[in-house]
């Protein structure tokens, strides 16, 4: 948390919020769960040991997946509280913005923070081509209710209304929605090159193709030629990190899914970050390791995401990490 504040948080003290902002950004996890999580995953060792911070994920990116993973399980309360806690933040900034004599400093941190409004309404949305619609659409409600009346009381607080929610659902570099669905089929198969490498792309093709033409259609131009799309705010890598996140909650069933998006993020993350919109990983990792160890900075970020996971979702899913690992490592899943 210290890190994401010394970043965007005003040069002037913000005033004491409720609880539920202060755990915002540092997931802090249990030592225990740490400790079992780390011993079942042999492969991440060598990367534990290189690094003095044990999170390798950025503290925007960890705020990111476990919103993610809160959808996920429908824990819509503590959904709502992390959502909330964004909110305050976000509002304490812009006052200042408009108080402090920085403010060119101000304002620069108040879009930092504002732009993580849209990225975890987006990132939310995303999940229902995982999870279904029913938990999303309640993610949802829950988000839209904390949006328009969060901190009522606080002083701070900017008004909202129906018209700023859906605004804010809006894609911010382009009209997607409204594409035709040839356009969206070829982005579609651009993406899932991307994603799976030439040669699996042509493998699942025909696979998905033979199980059910119609789903097929739909899993090309809807599922990646509108939803996993490579966005000005919610980028292409992010994306994969995030599906990685919500399907580690079904990890006993959709192993090979979960494979297959592990090492999506592995084929698309750029380890320079340099059209990010955020950091992936922290400044610490980039510094220790540089571009050269892209490997271990992948592995370093899918461990941070099941570990997030695990802590979220509960140990009944650490059982089966080290097997995936396992997988991941021998490309038992093709994909």
């Amino acid at each position: 948390m210290k890190k994401l504040y010394s970043s965007i948080k005003p040069s002037v003290p913000l005033l004491t919020t409720t609880s539920r902002a202060e755990g915002l950004i540092g997931c802090k996890f249990q030592r225990s769960s740490r400790r079992n999580f780390h011993q079942s995953v042999s492969p991440m060792k060598h990367l534990h040991h290189q690094t003095s911070s044990p999170n390798v994920l950025s503290d925007e990116c960890r705020l990111l997946c476990k919103i993610v993973a809160f959808a996920t399980k429908g824990d819509y309360h503590a959904l709502s509280d992390e959502f909330q806690g964004l909110l305050e933040m976000n509002d304490q900034i812009a006052a200042n913005a408009h108080t402090h004599h920085r403010q060119h400093e101000e304002h620069s941190k108040a879009y930092h923070c504002k732009i993580l409004i849209p990225m975890a309404v987006e990132l939310v949305s995303q999940t229902h081509v995982f999870i279904g619609f029913p938990k999303v659409l309640n993610a949802l409600s829950a988000m839209k209710k904390t949006f328009i009346g969060s901190s009522s009381n606080d002083r701070h607080h900017l008004t909202r209304n129906e018209n700023d929610w859906l605004h804010l659902c809006t894609p911010l570099d382009g009209d997607l929605l409204f594409k035709s669905v040839f356009v969206r089929e070829e982005l579609g198969v651009e993406a899932m090159k991307q994603i799976y490498g030439e040669k699996n792309y042509l493998k699942l093709v025909d696979k998905t193709f033979s199980l059910h033409p119609i789903l097929h259609q739909l899993l090309v131009t809807h599922g990646y030629g509108n939803v996993l799309q490579n966005r000005f705010h919610v980028f292409l890598a992010l994306r994969e990190l995030c599906s990685v996140v919500s399907l580690c909650y079904s990890a006993d069933t959709t192993a090979p899914q979960l494979v297959a998006h592990m090492k999506g993020f592995s084929r698309v993350y750029s380890v320079d970050e340099k059209d990010y919109t955020i950091h992936i990983k922290n400044r610490n990792t980039h510094t220790q390791l540089g571009t050269s160890d892209r490997d271990l900075i992948v592995k370093g970020c899918l461990r941070d995401a099941f570990d997030l996971a695990s802590e979220i979702y509960g140990k009944e899913t650490t059982q089966h990490m080290g097997k995936l690992w396992e997988n991941y490592e021998t490309s038992k899943y093709t994909l």
